[in-house]
């Protein structure tokens, strides 16, 4: 063998040396970077729970409560913390995944987002009400990208069952398609 062949043997091997020190290297930073943010979100989380019991000393008149879904009370100085709270709960429970949300089967009557009218007919309060509601679940999240709630979220953060909840959805919506389908003839004209 000549002395061109060994060095150019030697260069491969230090460029896959290189190579396989800078995937080690990043994926140990990616490790870093997800203990981080677990201790950030920890963190947080002990922050908010003392000003939640802070806040829980405080004296407060329940007709200030202007809404109550599950045991969290709309109004109460306690409410946002508590959304934060259980927000940061459900953060350090689901981290993201860079590959988005995953595909699977769920049962026929699903439905992902909530909408103002869905609480407006699930727990019969005003549009404004239940747009309160949703600003101050967007406003726990702190997120900027995703605007919408999702069901299982909501439910999540209210101790609420999201079967039920699910379940409750559909008929709403059933009765909705009903009334819009009773003014269509077969024509597909408007009475």
């Amino acid at each position: 063998m000549s002395t061109a062949n060994l060095n150019e043997e030697e260069l491969f091997k230090d460029k896959t040396a290189k190579k396989q020190h800078k995937q080690i290297s990043a994926e140990q930073e990616n490790a870093s970077d997800e203990q981080g943010k677990e201790n950030d979100i920890i963190h947080e989380m002990i922050l908010v729970s003392k000003q939640l019991t802070e806040a829980a000393k405080e004296p407060f008149p329940e007709e200030d409560a202007w809404c109550t879904i599950g045991d969290i009370r709309y109004g109460h100085p306690t409410a946002p913390l508590l959304l934060r709270y259980r927000t940061l709960m459900w953060m350090a429970a689901h981290p993201p995944d860079p590959r988005g949300e995953r595909m699977c089967s769920r049962p026929a009557p699903y439905k992902v987002r909530l909408e103002t009218q869905d609480l407006m007919d699930l727990f019969k309060v005003s549009q404004r009400t239940a747009e309160r509601v949703i600003k101050q679940i967007r406003e726990a999240r702190e997120r900027t990208g995703l605007r919408w709630v999702t069901v299982e979220e909501f439910c999540t953060l209210h101790h609420l069952d999201e079967d039920y909840i699910q379940k409750r959805l559909h008929e709403f919506f059933l009765m909705r398609w009903n009334k819009i389908k009773r003014n269509i003839d077969l024509d597909g004209d408007k009475k």
